[in-house]
């Protein structure tokens, strides 16, 4: 792909016009999704009434002249963060801008179909039955387990797939294979009967490598989201430390940290029910989501918009009027950092909003600040919140 910042701003203003040859145009919209920083401007360009005044100040600003006293002020000097905001919704100077020192000084994050992982050091880690440890981020190969399965790690998922032979189910298949995916980073799993998982940062996955007749189970503990492969003779079940979510054929989310007070199952789309561990089932509808208190063992039911707790898998934080301490919760979470806070009322505060998860923490945390209530404080991992 052209990396010259121009020609890759001329590329995105014929793309946002739809006048791109259609190959081109699959070929660029691929290249968008990929790389974050240039992802963020076109998301921002989306915006016309800011993208037409933007345009309207800068129609007689010498776009390449500029560039070249920027780049000469600042020669040698490594910008490793840039501020994309105010510059988006500029189609030639700031976009030729922005891209140029994206390209020259930020080291873009990837987002694949499946792996996403932060600027922190990772290590996502597959256990199999057989007593093997593999680093999932970091291997591109094939893995065979005895004679009945492969695993197959390429573009940030982790396929599982049976090996040619006489097909025969040996106790180890019926074993546990794990994966942990640390804070600051989620991975994506294709089960062997084409389920797909994606597990969020601080999440364990325990799957057989081949599923028994009478059922398809696994055991999360964190947060994932489930495409399950519809058999109707063949339930696919979830285990949570204090219950099971049963499905038939569905996308739904569940999230089951064990240090958090609430169990939440969330559909997206088909049909699932929850179970404690005694108790009767509890059938959900599409957009509806369940709580369930460990504690007292209450369940919450209600409608809810299910883009708000699925967004996270696709690099996203997003909430709607959520309390501070929720939110941060995530945040934290994610960046690997202990909450702290020097004003304990401050939690309740609600906010709305949506958020890149692979910004900075200074670049996030910033943006609450500019409601002029609260403040942070960052030393090692620990962060400090108090009010202003």
């Amino acid at each position: 792909m052209e990396k010259n910042p121009f020609e890759m701003a001329r590329l995105l203003w014929t793309f946002l016009r739809r006048e791109l040859p259609e190959q081109e145009e699959v070929k660029f919209g691929e290249y968008i999704e990929r790389t974050l920083a240039l992802r963020a401007i076109y998301e921002e360009l989306q915006d016309k009434e800011e993208t037409e005044k933007a345009l309207a100040v800068f129609a007689r600003f010498d776009a390449e002249k500029a560039l070249k006293k920027v780049h000469r002020r600042h020669r040698g000097r490594a910008f490793l963060r840039f501020r994309y905001a105010g510059i988006a919704a500029v189609v030639c100077v700031l976009l030729g801008t922005a891209v140029f020192w994206a390209s020259r000084y930020e080291r873009p994050t990837e987002i694949t179909d499946g792996r996403m992982i932060a600027e922190r050091n990772v290590r996502i880690v597959l256990k199999t039955a057989g007593g093997q440890v593999y680093g999932l981020d970091t291997l591109s190969t094939t893995i065979e387990e005895g004679q009945h399965v492969v695993f197959a790690n390429r573009s940030g998922m982790l396929n599982v797939a049976e090996l040619a032979g006489d097909g025969e189910t040996t106790a180890e298949d019926m074993q546990d294979n794990v994966v942990e995916v640390p804070y600051g980073g989620t991975y994506v799993l294709c089960l062997q009967d084409s389920t797909k998982i994606y597990l969020n940062s601080g999440s364990r996955l325990e799957f057989p490598s081949r599923f028994a007749t009478g059922e398809r189970r696994v055991k999360i503990s964190g947060e994932a989201f489930f495409e399950v492969t519809h058999h109707p003779e063949w339930p696919f079940v979830v285990s949570l430390p204090e219950g099971q979510v049963r499905v038939w054929g569905t996308s739904f989310n569940v999230k089951a940290y064990p240090e958090e007070e609430m169990i939440f199952t969330t559909l997206v789309e088909g049909k699932v029910s929850f179970r404690r561990e005694v108790g009767e089932e509890t059938h959900l509808q599409p957009g509806e989501q369940l709580g369930y208190h460990k504690s007292g063992g209450q369940l919450d039911l209600r409608r809810v918009d299910t883009r708000l707790y699925t967004a996270w898998k696709d690099g996203l934080f997003w909430f709607e009027d959520m309390p501070l301490e929720e939110i941060l919760k995530m945040v934290g979470r994610w960046f690997d950092m202990e909450i702290v806070y020097l004003n304990p009322e401050i939690k309740n505060m609600r906010f709305s909003g949506k958020m890149k998860m692979y910004s900075s923490v200074e670049d996030i945390l910033r943006k609450f600040e500019k409601s002029n209530e609260i403040a942070f404080q960052r030393k090692d991992n620990a962060l400090m919140v108090y009010r202003k």
